[in-house]
């Protein structure tokens, strides 16, 4: 590590090897990865803990590792999809028997040597759906199935490994809770027509970032579904959260105004469709019933989002807005839309304005489904 600081990255393998011959790559690797592991998993970094690049880029981060751990803790875990071991490693102080699948042969040595010592951990290396079987029954299930099939990203859980879809009545009959881990860029609809009626769909954020949804399911459940957004802070304590079950209504549609401040809900929020019940409750008004940007003449303390100083409403006319911005003297602006007929980079084309912190442009529609655009100051409150 001493001699990484001053040694060139060209050169820098051909002096571990001479230091440490054919281990010298994954020295490499393991010391590169370390240093990413204090900021992703930090309590794992202190032990330390091995990681290959791929396992390490899939793994939960620490943060939402604890908070699913307090969600899934049982006597009986199962994880068919080990990976890196992280999710499994916060729900190990729960569990009298951990049972951990992994079907990568390195993956599931580097387990062998993060789990070693630990009683109740039953490594089973193999594919899930050939190594399923072989399992005790009981308990929770945890997938966290790989969506980069082929090397490509998917966002269908049949195209998934393994396919969910197709292993999803087996996990049933064996066990009585199953979770399964999605990506934040999944449309929640889709997947509950694929994999049915959950008990409840959690949307998991860390620093403003949605990182993941997790999809709850018991064995013959018709109830009514639970919607989740659980925001952590940067210390992984849970800052806010909000159910389905404690939200309702809808706020009331208003035109925007100067000196207003618009507010964009969370993303969590807006993942689990939760932002109008949300915004109704506070007592925000909505540009429309459609776009999740809302208002108020005030800034809103503790608000789960972001909230932004309305300079001017104008209507979506390029050479009016063109005229407006070159008289305000503003030559880069950050856009983005929703319910708008536009994407960004087309509308950016249209108005030759690049990315820029000047100003922040929000383009939707007003109350009467006419297009707008929302100068805001580009500082976030």
């Amino acid at each position: 590590m001493l001699q990484e600081a001053k040694t060139p990255e060209a050169k820098l393998l051909n002096l571990a090897i001479k230091e440490f011959g054919e281990d010298a790559k994954f020295i490499l690797e393991q010391m590169h990865l370390q240093e990413k592991a204090e900021l992703k998993v930090p309590g794992l970094a202190a032990l330390p803990w091995l990681f290959t690049a791929k396992s390490f880029e899939q793994c939960t981060a620490e943060p939402v590792a604890r908070f699913k751990a307090e969600l899934m803790a049982d006597r009986y875990f199962t994880d068919l999809t080990a990976g890196a071991g992280v999710d499994a490693y916060f729900v190990l102080p729960q569990a009298e028997r951990l049972q951990l699948v992994e079907a990568d042969a390195e993956h599931a040595a580097l387990i062998r040597h993060n789990f070693a010592g630990k009683a109740a951990v039953q490594l089973h290396e193999g594919l899930a759906e050939e190594v399923l079987p072989q399992l005790l029954s009981g308990g929770t299930v945890y997938l966290d199935p790989d969506r980069r099939s082929g090397g490509q990203r998917v966002f269908d859980f049949s195209a998934s490994s393994p396919d969910v879809t197709k292993l999803l009545p087996a996990l049933f009959e064996k066990f009585e809770q199953v979770w399964i881990k999605a990506s934040p860029m999944n449309d929640i609809t889709a997947c509950e027509l694929q994999l049915g009626k959950p008990t409840a769909v959690y949307a998991i954020c860390w620093q403003d970032e949605l990182k993941e949804l997790l999809f709850h399911y018991q064995p013959g459940f018709a109830g009514i579904t639970r919607y989740e957004a659980v925001l952590l802070g940067k210390n992984g304590l849970v800052a806010d959260r909000f159910s389905s079950m404690a939200l309702a209504n809808t706020p009331e549609i208003a035109n925007a105004v100067p000196g207003m401040y618009l507010l964009e809900p969370h993303a969590g929020l807006t993942k689990l469709r939760l932002d109008k019940a949300h915004a109704a409750q506070a007592g925000l008004k909505a540009f429309n019933p459609q776009a999740a940007y809302y208002m108020l003449p005030y800034w809103l303390s503790g608000y789960p989002g972001r909230q932004f100083l309305i300079k001017e409403v104008l209507p979506y006319k390029p050479k009016v807005l063109q005229s407006y911005l070159q008289g305000q003297g503003i030559k880069r602006v950050h856009m983005a839309k929703r319910d708008f007929f536009l994407e960004v980079a087309a509308i950016r084309k249209v108005l030759k304005m690049p990315d820029g912190d000047d100003a922040r442009l929000f383009f939707t529609k007003d109350a009467n489904g006419i297009g707008i655009c929302v100068v805001c100051d580009f500082q976030r409150f």
